[in-house]
């Protein structure tokens, strides 16, 4: 890791900026795509897609939302990982539709 230390004390303030960046757009994602396992966003550039409980990428928006909120604090990121966590409940109840990457 020490190689890296000297990389980000470097770049903290790029990092910091675009950390903030980050939390100014998902903070309102957060709460608008609540109850959507996101994949992406649709044609219109705004609307979020959403993919079923055993895709294999519907973990991802969820995983996004805890690691917002360890690194924020913001409750609202808790909330959407809770709502994904729970909607991703049925797929490992019946786990015969998962891929080999759940």
């Amino acid at each position: 890791m020490s190689g890296y230390s000297s990389i980000i004390e470097e770049n903290k303030k790029w990092i910091e900026e675009t950390l903030a960046k980050v939390d100014g757009k998902l903070s309102s994602v957060a709460i608008r795509s609540r109850g959507k396992l996101v994949d992406g966003v649709g044609d219109d550039g705004v609307t979020h897609k959403s993919v079923p409980p055993e895709a294999w990428t519907s973990g991802f928006f969820g995983g996004l939302m805890a690691l917002m909120y360890n690194h924020t604090g913001n409750s609202e990121y808790l909330e959407t990982a809770r709502v994904c966590e729970r909607m991703l409940d049925p797929a490992l109840e019946d786990f015969a539709g998962l891929y080999h990457d759940v």
